[in-house]
C-alpha cells in the first residue's frame, strides 16, 4: 500500500481492530496532523459503506465530547478513507477504574451532554464502550474527551452493517443484530452507557461483576441509578439523556470528595498550555452536502416557538415563507431544541413516507409508545398524548398535501397537551372553517412568515470567507437556500476549496444563481401577467422602500393593477417593503425589463432620491447606473464608508460599482477595500494591497491600517513590530498599547499609555481593556469616567467597559444590562466587542444563572463563528467561566477559550 492516501501522507498506525486501521497521516501541504481511518483490505467488500456510513454521522454533529471529521475519499490502493480529529491521549479502557469521584462524575456528564447532542439530532451512536472514548492531551486541537466510532450508528431509520459490542450492548440491541432499528432509541445507548460507567466505577462491566464496589466515595443513589440505565425493559430506563443527567446531578457530591479549581478528567489542569485552536472545525470542501445548514437571524423567531410551546395559547403554529427562506431549517432547530432539553415529546410527520404516522410516532423517542398499523396510529396517539408528561408537538414539514394537513388538525382539535406546527409556502393552510383549535383563544393560530436574513451574516455562518461572503450575500440577498445552493454548486464544480479559515473562490469569478433554483421559483408565476410597476421593483432591487417604489412609479405614470395581487404569495410584502425572498421570481420580473425601460427607471430613481440623506446610497448607485458616473463615484465611496460598520456587503457592493475595474483604484476606494477586506477576515488579502502612490504621510497611514489588522486577526507582536517603525501620533501610541496587552506584554502596555495622550479617549479604552485583565477595580473605574461619550461607538465602549467590569471584577449579574449593549453591538457592527460581551455574559449566566448558560454558550459560539478577532480579553473571560462548570460544557468554554489564542507563537 502506497504511503499517500488522498492528500494524507501515512507516518505510523496508531491502532487497529478487527476491521480497519487507524493512521498518524499528515496532510500534504499544510503538515495538519489527522487520525487517517482505513478498512482493512478484506473487510473493503462487506463493509465498503461503513466509511461513509460514519462520514454522514459525524459530519452533521458538533460537540466538544464528538470527534471532528476532516475529509473523507476513496483511494484506488487503499480504499475509502475518512480523516478524523487526531487524540493523542489514548482511549478511556486503561484507566479504569477510576480513582476519583471527580473523574466518574467528570465522564459521566460529558457523554450524558454528548450523547444527548447526538440523539437530538437523529444520531445512535450504537457501540458506547471505554474503547471508543479517546482523550486529549495538551498537543492535540482541543481539550477534552471525545467520542468516536460512529462506523455502526444508527442515522434517522438506518444502521451501520455490524451490531455493538456484546459487553455494553442493550438487550434490544443483540436481538435485532441483522434488523432494522425498529426498538433501538435514546434509551439504548443508555445501557451502553451504564455499562462503561459500571466499568469505570467496578473495574468491569456488569456482565462481568455485577456487584457495585467502586474504589472512591459515592452519592447514596449511585447504584440505584447505575442500575436504571441497565435496565432488561426500555420502558424502565430514562427515556433521554436529558433526564438521565437531571437524575444524575440530583445525586449530589459526595461528603469527602474533594473538587479541583478546574475539574478536568484527568484531574490535572491542563488550560495554562497555550495552544492554538481553529475558529472552526477544519474540514474539506466536500463534506458542505453532509453538514447541517446553521441557523442565523433567526433568534426571535426561535424565542417565539419556545414561548409558544411553553405557555398557554394557540395549539396551531404555522411557519411560511419562500422557497428556500429557511423554513425547514427553523423546524429542524426546534425539534432539536425541544429533544435536548426534553421540553417535549416531538413527533415530526413527514407525509412523503408510506408510514407517515407510525413512523412519527418512532421518532418521538418514547419507549413506552406502542407503534401498530398506520390505521390505528392516530387514534393511539392521542391517547398517549392526553396522559404524557411533557407537551406532545406534532410537527408536519413540509406541508404540501394541504387536504391531509387540514386532516390532521381537525383531529388534533381539543386534545390536551397537544400541539401543531406546520410549514407551508406563501399561501395559508384552512384548518375548517369557524372552527378554533382551542376556544377559550380568539386567534386560533399563531403565524410567522420567514423573510431573509443578513447575507453576510449567512455566509460567514457558512464559512466562507474574504470578498468571497460578501458576494455569496449579495447574490443570495439573504435567502439561506439560494446560498447554500450556489455554495454547494461551486463545490460540485471544484471551484471552490477549503481554506484556512473557511471556503474560498478566485476574485474573479462569476456567482450566478443555480439555474435548477431559478427555475423553480420561475414555475409559480409562469403564466401570470406581468404588471409594469412590479418590474419596476425588481430593477430597483431585492428589497425596496415601499414608498420608495410608489414614488418611482408616480414618477413614471403608473398605476396600481389588479394583476399585482397574483404576484404578492411569491414575494414579501409589508406596509414598508417588498421584498423578493425568491429569486427566481424577481429573475422571472427582471426577464421582461428591456434596456430603455431599465434606463428609464434609473433616471427616475435618481430623481426621487435626490433630495433625502436616508437614500443618499441609493442615490450615488442610481446615478452610476444612470450613466452619471464621474459625479456618482465619491458619493458611493462616502455611501460605502458609512455603511461598513452597518452593512459590509452592501459597501463592498457600492465599491465595486464605483471602481469599476480601475486600476490603480483611487486612495478613497483603496483605503475602503482594505478595511472591508480586513472585516470580512481575508487577511492575506488585505495585507497584499499596495497604498497608492502617494506621499510619505499616505504610506505610513496605510501601514497603520494594516497593523491593526494584523492585531485583531491573531498577530500582535507582527503588528506591534510594524508599528514601531511608522512616526508616533496618539492614536498609534494607543494602538501600540492595545497589541501589547493582546500579545500578553503589560509592562510594554503600559509604557505605551505612560507616553499616550490622556487628551485621547482611545488612550482610556486602552486603560480600561487593561484593567479588566488585570482585575484592578480602581484603575478601571479611572478609566471609564474621561469616556464622555462623544460619538455613539464612544458611548458603546464605556457601556462595554462598564458591564464587563461588573461581571468579572465585581462578580454581579450583569444579564438586565448587557443585552441592551449587545443590541448596540450588532447596529454598530462591531463584532468583535460582541464577542467579549457575549463572553461576559456567558460568565455572568455561570455564576448567577445556570438555566440561561446554553443560551448564552449558544450565543458565544455564534459570536465566535461570525468574528474573526482573536481578543485576549475574551479568551479571559471564557477561561474565567470554565473555572466554574463541569463536563462537556467546560470543554466547550476552553475551546471558545482557545480560539481567541494568538495565531503567532
Amino acid at each position: 500500500m502506497s504511503t499517500q492516501v488522498g492528500p494524507f501522507l501515512l507516518e505510523v498506525m496508531i491502532g487497529e481492530g478487527a476491521t480497519s486501521q487507524v493512521w498518524r497521516a499528515r496532510r500534504e501541504g499544510t503538515g495538519e496532523l489527522v487520525a487517517l481511518k482505513l478498512l482493512r483490505a478484506e473487510q473493503r467488500g462487506r463493509l465498503g459503506s461503513l466509511p461513509m456510513h460514519e462520514v454522514e454521522a459525524v459530519a452533521r454533529l458538533d460537540h466538544p465530547g464528538i470527534v471532528w471529521v476532516h475529509d473523507f475519499g476513496n483511494d484506488p490502493a487503499a480504499g475509502p478513507w475518512i480523516a478524523l480529529e487526531l487524540l493523542s491521549g489514548g482511549s478511556l479502557k486503561p484507566k479504569l477504574p477510576l480513582s476519583s469521584w471527580t473523574s466518574f462524575a467528570d465522564l459521566a456528564r460529558t457523554l450524558l451532554e454528548t450523547l444527548g447532542h447526538a440523539h437530538a439530532r437523529g444520531v445512535l451512536h450504537c457501540d458506547v464502550k471505554p474503547g471508543n472514548v479517546l482523550l486529549s492531551t495538551p498537543e492535540d486541537g482541543r481539550p477534552g474527551m471525545r467520542l468516536v466510532d460512529f462506523g455502526v450508528a444508527a442515522v434517522g431509520h438506518r444502521r451501520g452493517p455490524r451490531a455493538g459490542s456484546a459487553k455494553y450492548a442493550a438487550p434490544e440491541q443483540l436481538s435485532q443484530a441483522n434488523a432494522a432499528p425498529t426498538g433501538l432509541g435514546p434509551w439504548t445507548d443508555l445501557y451502553g452507557l451504564g455499562a462503561l460507567l459500571w466499568h469505570a466505577a467496578t473495574g468491569a462491566p456488569p456482565s462481568v461483576r455485577e456487584e457495585f464496589s467502586a474504589p472512591f466515595p459515592t452519592p447514596p443513589g449511585l447504584e440505584s441509578w447505575l442500575r436504571g440505565l441497565l435496565a432488561t425493559q426500555p420502558a424502565a430506563r430514562p427515556a433521554n439523556a436529558a433526564r438521565a443527567l437531571t437524575a444524575f446531578l440530583g445525586l449530589g457530591v459526595p461528603r469527602d470528595a474533594a473538587r479541583p479549581a478546574i475539574p478536568t478528567f484527568s484531574e490535572e489542569s491542563d488550560t495554562a498550555a497555550a495552544r492554538t485552536h481553529p475558529r472552526l472545525a477544519p474540514s474539506s470542501a466536500r463534506l458542505l452536502a453532509y453538514r447541517p445548514v446553521p441557523m442565523v437571524g433567526r433568534e426571535p423567531e426561535q424565542r417565539a416557538l419556545l414561548d409558544w410551546l411553553t405557555r398557554d395559547g394557540p395549539a396551531l403554529a404555522e411557519i411560511s415563507g419562500a422557497e428556500g427562506i429557511g423554513k425547514s431549517a427553523l423546524v429542524g432547530w426546534f425539534v432539536t431544541a425541544c429533544r435536548e432539553r426534553d421540553l417535549a415529546w416531538v413527533a415530526h410527520v413527514e407525509l412523503q413516507s408510506s408510514r407517515p404516522l407510525a413512523e412519527a410516532m418512532r421518532n418521538l423517542g418514547a419507549p413506552d409508545l406502542q407503534v401498530g398499523p398506520e390505521q390505528d396510529c392516530l387514534p393511539t396517539l392521542i391517547r398517549w398524548a392526553v396522559q404524557a408528561d411533557r407537551p406532545v408537538c406534532v410537527v408536519i414539514d413540509p406541508a404540501d398535501r394541504e387536504g391531509e394537513v387540514t386532516r390532521l388538525i381537525q383531529r388534533f382539535t381539543g386534545v390536551r397537551n397537544l400541539r401543531v406546527l406546520v410549514t407551508r409556502g406563501p399561501r395559508p393552510i384552512d384548518p375548517g372553517r369557524g372552527r378554533a383549535l382551542v376556544s377559550r383563544v380568539p386567534d386560533p393560530r399563531m403565524t410567522m412568515r420567514l423573510g431573509p436574513v443578513e447575507g453576510l451574516r449567512l455566509a460567514r455562518a457558512l464559512r466562507v470567507e474574504g470578498s468571497f461572503a460578501a458576494r455569496i450575500a449579495a447574490e443570495s440577498a439573504g435567502n439561506p437556500g439560494v446560498a447554500v445552493a450556489i455554495l454547494r454548486e461551486l463545490v460540485a464544480s471544484g471551484r471552490v476549496e477549503f481554506g484556512r479559515r473557511g471556503y474560498t473562490l478566485p476574485a474573479d469569478f462569476d456567482l450566478a444563481l443555480p439555474a435548477g433554483l431559478a427555475n423553480s421559483a420561475r414555475n409559480h408565476v409562469s403564466g401570470l401577467p406581468v404588471p409594469p410597476r412590479l418590474v419596476v421593483a425588481a430593477v430597483l432591487g431585492t428589497t425596496v422602500d415601499r414608498s420608495w417604489w410608489e414614488s418611482v412609479c408616480a414618477r413614471l405614470g403608473l398605476a396600481p393593477q389588479p394583476t399585482e395581487e397574483a404576484w404578492y404569495p411569491w414575494m414579501r410584502h409589508t406596509e414598508q417593503a417588498l421584498v423578493f425572498d425568491q429569486p427566481g421570481v424577481r429573475a422571472a420580473l427582471l426577464d421582461a425589463a428591456t434596456p430603455e425601460w431599465t434606463q428609464a427607471i434609473a433616471v427616475a430613481a435618481v430623481e426621487t432620491t435626490a433630495d433625502s440623506s436616508e437614500r443618499a446610497p441609493l442615490h450615488a448607485e442610481w446615478m452610476a447606473r444612470a450613466g452619471r458616473r464621474a459625479e456618482a463615484v465619491p458619493l458611493l465611496v462616502a455611501a460605502s464608508e458609512r455603511l461598513r460598520d452597518v452593512r459590509p456587503d452592501e459597501a463592498w457592493r457600492l465599491l465595486e460599482l464605483a471602481s469599476m475595474g480601475d486600476e490603480p483604484p483611487s486612495l478613497e476606494i483603496a483605503v475602503s477595500r482594505l478595511l472591508l477586506l480586513g472585516n470580512a477576515g481575508d487577511l492575506e488579502a488585505a495585507l497584499a494591497m499596495q497604498a497608492p502612490p502617494g506621499p510619505e504621510l499616505l504610506q505610513e497611514d496605510w501601514r497603520y491600517l494594516q497593523a491593526q489588522l494584523l492585531c485583531i486577526s491573531g498577530y500582535p507582536r507582527r503588528a506591534l513590530e510594524e508599528l514601531r517603525l511608522l512616526r508616533p501620533t496618539s492614536n498609534r501610541l494607543a494602538a501600540k498599547a492595545r497589541m501589547a496587552i493582546e500579545a500578553g506584554d503589560h509592562v510594554e502596555a503600559r509604557h505605551w499609555l505612560a507616553n499616550g495622550d490622556p487628551n485621547h479617549l482611545r488612550h482610556w479604552v486602552e486603560m480600561g481593556v487593561l484593567a479588566l485583565i488585570e482585575r484592578d477595580d480602581e484603575a478601571w473605574q479611572k478609566a471609564i469616567a474621561p469616556i464622555t461619550g462623544v460619538s455613539a461607538r464612544h458611548v458603546f465602549e464605556r457601556g462595554l467597559l462598564d458591564v464587563v467590569g461588573r461581571a468579572v471584577i465585581r462578580r454581579e449579574d450583569v444579564s438586565a444590562h448587557v443585552d441592551h449593549w449587545l443590541v448596540e453591538a450588532n447596529a454598530l457592527n462591531v463584532q468583535h466587542w460582541r464577542l467579549v460581551l457575549c463572553a461576559a455574559a456567558l460568565l455572568s449566566a455561570v455564576l448567577h444563572q445556570p438555566d440561561q448558560v446554553l443560551r448564552r454558550l449558544e450565543d458565544a459560539s455564534l459570536a465566535v463563528s461570525i468574528s474573526n478577532a482573536r481578543l485576549c480579553l475574551a479568551r479571559d473571560l471564557f477561561y474565567d467561566a470554565a473555572e466554574h462548570t463541569t463536563g462537556a460544557r467546560r470543554d466547550a468554554l476552553l475551546a471558545l477559550a482557545e480560539t481567541q489564542a494568538p495565531l503567532e507563537g
